[in-house]
């Protein structure tokens, strides 16, 4: 059955056909194992959308890409592991926790850059002001 949950997501068009086509490629075991060819022959898209799509649906662990070699050496085609909305949930939850603290580490790191920058602009318009004299008043000589 199909987690209505993933259209919530934001997904684009391209990351919502080749999670589509995934799911529909899935054992019983959550994995899949369709050619970035055969999903974008089968999605319409190009293999390099189908690669940026996989790769954006990785990051955002939808899926998990596992490269799967032979016994003989030669590349096979990669598994996919599909993640539930429940599972990816779960494994977001050390990005919400170190988001929920980006505001106070931000403001901390802002008041030192602050800090460094006036006195970086401070040390900039002295030198400007004793190198070229700037604000001296020179006698008229005309």
């Amino acid at each position: 059955m199909f987690d209505t949950g993933y259209f919530a997501s934001g997904l684009s068009v391209p990351d919502t056909c080749v999670l589509l086509y995934l799911l529909k490629c899935k054992d019983k075991s959550q994995h899949s194992f369709p050619s970035v060819a055969d999903i974008a022959y089968i999605s319409s898209l190009s293999k390099v959308t189908v690669r940026k799509s996989l790769t954006w649906l990785t990051q955002r662990f939808f899926v998990r890409k596992d490269r799967y070699i032979c016994k003989c050496g030669d590349f096979g085609n990669n598994h996919y592991r599909i993640f539930s909305r429940a599972e990816q949930y779960d494994l977001l939850a050390p990005y919400r926790q170190i988001k929920a603290k980006a505001p106070e580490i931000f403001q901390k790191t802002t008041q030192q850059a602050n800090h460094i920058l006036r006195h970086f602009i401070l040390k900039v318009l002295s030198y400007i002001f004793f190198k070229f004299e700037v604000g001296k008043i020179f006698p008229n000589t005309s």
